[in-house]
């Protein structure tokens, strides 16, 4: 890590401070030492947001901190009642993900930035690059699940830029989203495909082909549905016997359009394995300054292969 990655990194959560400082409390710069491991990640997500970004970040940076107050606002509700406020996902596309302005002017560019800004959403890319990226080496296919604002397929195209990568997503603002970030972000060389699917539906197979994916990614996705079991069996049936893949989630971490409430690690654990999935590695990292809260808000990833 070079001193002007953190530099970069440290001088937008000086300028988040000045504008909001009601989430400056929490930013990596407050939680994380100047050595960790993890500053090379963050710099990486600044990166990738700010090779799209118009107008120096400021748009980015009002999304990031509507997306952090709305997070303080929903979890201390959640802290209260002990579920989430969102019952199920019916409504979710037309309300959200099927509402352009929405996705890009607030939701995508927010998220993207909290991996360059919430120390576990960094911590969970440190963990990604450094014990799921190298098991791409030698892959050719691989499918994204809930592909977002792109960060994660930018950096599996990194990795290995020879991939055959194919996005799957409910939402085309996000598809379009994603695929201009990449394209701006340099990786525009044929091998992306996006694909408006509902994994859900059963779909994925088909997209998959014959044989399934090598590897796939499924990130932030699971607390979204109402049936988590059934996307992991529908993932691990796209998926090629032994295939690998990276997948994250959380438990008791309010948002929006979070409508599964996975209760600690060890639920999520237990879902991953009885729906065809064996962990190889996993990461439960607790909301910083929330160690003692009850119950304990969790960021979880894990390096799974299929059974």
């Amino acid at each position: 890590m070079t001193a002007a990655d953190r530099d970069a990194v440290l001088a937008v959560c000086e300028r988040i401070r000045a504008a909001y400082p009601m989430i400056g409390g929490g930013l990596i710069d407050r939680i994380l030492t100047a050595d960790d491991p993890c500053w090379p990640y963050a710099a990486a997500a600044l990166d990738y947001v700010a090779s799209r970004s118009t107008d120096g970040l400021e748009s980015e940076i009002e999304a990031f901190a509507t997306t952090s107050m709305d997070f303080l606002r929903l979890q201390a509700r959640f802290m209260r009642t002990g579920r989430y406020a969102r019952a199920s996902s019916e409504g979710l596309v037309e309300e959200l993900y099927g509402d352009p302005e929405k996705m890009r002017g607030y939701y995508l560019d927010g998220l993207a930035l909290t991996y360059a800004l919430w120390p576990n959403h960094a911590k969970m890319l440190e963990f990604m690059g450094d014990r799921f990226l190298p098991l791409l080496d030698g892959v050719q296919r691989v499918a994204e699940v809930g592909v977002g604002h792109g960060l994660l397929a930018a950096q599996m195209l990194e990795r290995n830029g020879a991939l055959d990568y194919v996005g799957v997503d409910i939402s085309q603002s996000a598809l379009d989203y994603a695929a201009d970030a990449l394209k701006r972000a340099g990786r525009d060389d044929g091998r992306i495909r996006m694909v408006l699917a509902d994994a859900m539906s059963g779909e994925l197979t088909d997209i998959a082909g014959g044989g399934g994916f090598e590897a796939l990614v499924c990130c932030e996705v699971l607390e979204h549905v109402d049936e988590p079991d059934r996307l992991l069996r529908s993932l691990a049936a796209a998926t090629a016997p032994g295939g690998v893949a990276f997948m994250s989630t959380v438990a008791n971490l309010e948002a929006d359009d979070h409508v599964y409430l996975f209760h600690d690690a060890d639920h999520i654990r237990a879902t991953l394995r009885d729906n065809g999935w064996t962990i190889v590695e996993d990461l439960a990292n607790v909301l910083p300054g929330a160690e003692e809260w009850r119950p304990l808000p969790v960021n979880y990833s894990a390096v799974l292969r299929a059974s």
